[in-house]
């Protein structure tokens, strides 16, 4: 089994910022403002603002799903541990798979091709 050290934190305190959560946080903002530099019409950078807020909480419970999942007896003896997502373990597969189809759903639900 590959075993992979984490890549490094700053630490803040009780916080601590890895470079993971960093890239995650950069993507959204740069993806926002992307959407908003494209968008010029109000109504649908409101539908899109809406989209991006449903892609990140359904690309986190995904991501965080998946992980449980596949790691399962890590879990079995404490399953609150499952939804204590601070301490590490997400899979951007679970991400991918969740937020798609809830994405769909939505623009279909909005009539946005």
């Amino acid at each position: 089994m590959i075993e992979f050290s984490p890549l490094p934190g700053i630490e803040l305190g009780p916080l601590t910022i890895n470079a993971h959560g960093l890239m995650i946080a950069a993507g959204i903002i740069v993806s926002y403002i992307i959407f908003s530099k494209r968008t010029k019409d109000r109504s649908i950078l409101d539908v899109k603002e809406n989209l991006l807020l449903i892609l990140i909480i359904s690309g986190v419970i995904g991501a965080r799903l998946l992980y449980v999942l596949t790691n399962l007896n890590d879990f079995v003896a404490n399953p609150i541990d499952a939804i204590k997502i601070w301490e590490g373990g997400i899979s951007y597969l679970g991400g991918l798979l969740l937020a798609a189809p809830i994405s769909y759903i939505y623009l279909k639900r909005m009539k946005i091709d």
